[in-house]
Order: C-alpha cells, then structure tokens, then sequence
C-alpha cells in the first residue's frame, strides 16, 4: 500500500510538473520511466504494469510490444486485473500498434509530398518575382497606352 501511495504521489508530482512544459516532455517522460523501471524491477505489480504501457506507447522510451508484453506478464502473474486484461488482448493490441505505424508512414508520406510541393511552388512564385523585377529594370515596347 505505501508503495502504491509514493507512486502516486511521484504520478501527481510529475504530472504536475509536466503541465505547461511540452518542450520538457521527453525530459519528464524519461524520469518517470526510470521510476517505473525501478519500482517494478522490485516486484511492484501496478508498477509493472504501468511500464509496460510505457513501453507499448513509448513514454520515455521506444515503443516495444515485446518489452511491454514481457511486464504485463509480471504484472498478471501477480494478480493486476489491468495486465491480465492487456494480455487477453494481446493480438487486438498489436494489430492496432502495427496499424498504427503504417498510417504513421502514410502521414510521414503525405507530409513530405505537400513540403515538396510547398518548396516547388515557392520556387516558381520566386522565379515569377525575379522575372518581373528584371522586366520592371528592362522594360520592352512603350507602356500601356
């Protein structure tokens, strides 16, 4: 029960800190990882649990299935009804983190086409510019009349 109560109060602490800070995030996400990491390696089943989310979302770390699934067993082998239910959906979870990266690619894609055609229109509208000022320096025929 005290170890349940110091985590959360670290969760509220660090919560607390972390609002506000997005530019800190990864920073915050790291302590709070390395937190988790120490409790559960002791044998805290919430613990386990909750860095085995860390490690399906990659809070802290990087996204690893295999690590996650690795201490939601811990965790369910100690009776933490959360982790049993996560290993019950193991194969719906998997599938969903696998869809995903692929519509993560997908949007990483279509990023960079539109940062293409971004830079390609920017470059035709500069060329535009530097024709009229040339145009502007160099005028041809008489003026409109």
């Amino acid at each position: 029960m005290k170890q349940f109560i110091a985590l959360f109060l670290c969760l509220i602490f660090l919560a607390t800190a972390y609002s506000g800070r997005a530019d800190e995030g990864n920073g915050m996400d790291e302590k709070l990882f390395k937190l988790q990491q120490g409790m559960a390696e002791k044998g805290d089943p919430k613990s386990q649990y909750f860095l085995g989310e860390m490690h399906e979302y990659g809070l802290g770390t990087t996204p690893n299935m295999d690590e996650a699934f690795k201490w939601y067993t811990k965790a369910a082998e100690q009776g933490n009804p959360l982790a049993i239910r996560k290993l019950s959906h193991r194969l719906e979870i998997e599938n969903n983190a696998k869809n995903k990266r692929s519509a993560d690619a997908a949007e990483d894609k279509a990023d960079a086409e539109a940062e293409r055609l971004a830079a390609e229109k920017e470059k035709r509208r500069a060329a535009v510019r530097a024709m009229i000022r040339e145009r502007m320096k160099h005028p041809v025929g008489a003026p409109f009349e």
